[in-house]
């Protein structure tokens, strides 16, 4: 799955757009080093922790749309630093194209805490050449056409790199990404969600618990991934129905009732709605492994 792609990380995702999900992610891992690159078609919300002990450069290689991190909008003329283990919701827009670069902080010459938890800086000259060499190194290694004697010079020169990259982070007046209220709000109803162990909670459910009026909650999940929570909710519910027919545990029916779907046609029809295929295709595909 998409979301198992970047080994060490915790991703979850949840599909923001109707349709068939198709997603692409390549990888070139030196020591200490791992350059990805992320490509999906449908915009999609991540709740993402990347791995501790790291530093995390992140760069958008499309012009399609702005990003939303934390709550907060970013162009995709923005690069973003992060510290391992910082948990972040960023929502992708359709056609997102995205470099990740992680790399232990210690092979940066600097300790974890002292890499800031999430900062953002607008792209310049320099950056924006360090992203575009980044990529074509993945092209190159991806169609096998890096010369051999490239493997034994390029950590270093790729540390190189990105050490001038933090040293811009670290010594630039650039303004650190601090949660808003809205995405504050927004977490606590994602625990609440994880926390609850019964039937799925409605909007005035969830309002109710976390003490705040129906409207805030709603400006929460819009200003934070863009829909509201009621839509949320049942996304929430389908994506969790998809991992478990993906792994086959259990059938249709079982499913659908166990996350809150007790027609089981109208669970079938916003299933495919969402995701392009019916559960039972799901269920078929998966048996196919």
């Amino acid at each position: 799955m998409q979301e198992a792609a970047l080994v060490g990380w915790h991703q979850r995702y949840s599909q923001l757009r109707r349709g068939s999900f198709a997603g692409e992610v390549q990888t070139l891992s030196l020591p200490g080093i791992s350059i990805t690159r992320e490509r999906v078609n449908l915009a999609v919300a991540q709740e993402i922790a990347s791995p501790l002990g790291c530093a995390v450069f992140v760069a958008s290689l499309s012009n399609s749309a702005e990003w939303r991190v934390n709550a907060a909008r970013r162009g995709t003329d923005v690069i973003s630093l992060y510290r391992g283990g910082t948990e972040v919701t960023a929502v992708a827009p359709d056609h997102s194209d995205v470099l990740i670069v992680t790399v232990e902080a210690q092979q940066l010459g600097v300790a974890a805490e002292d890499i800031p938890p999430v900062r953002y800086c607008f792209g310049s000259a320099q950056t924006e050449a360090t992203k575009q060499w980044l990529s074509s190194l993945l092209a190159i290694y991806g169609r096998n056409e890096a010369p051999p004697e490239l493997d034994a010079l390029l950590p270093g020169l790729v540390l190189d790199r990105l050490h001038a990259m933090l040293q811009h982070f670290l010594l630039s007046d650039d303004t650190a990404l601090r949660p808003r209220a809205a995405y504050g709000l927004y977490r606590q109803a994602l625990r609440l969600m994880e926390d609850q162990h019964r039937e799925p909670l409605s909007v005035a459910d969830m309002a109710q618990e976390l003490g705040v009026p129906a409207t805030s909650l709603r400006e929460a999940f819009t200003e934070t991934i863009g829909i509201t929570p009621s839509a949320w909710l049942r996304q929430h519910r389908l994506h969790g129905a998809r991992r478990d027919l993906n792994s086959a545990n259990g059938s249709v029916s079982e499913i659908a009732m166990k996350w809150g779907f007790w027609h089981l046609g109208r669970f079938s029809a916003y299933y495919a709605e969402r995701f392009g295929h019916t559960p039972s295709d799901a269920l078929r595909a998966r048996s196919r492994l």
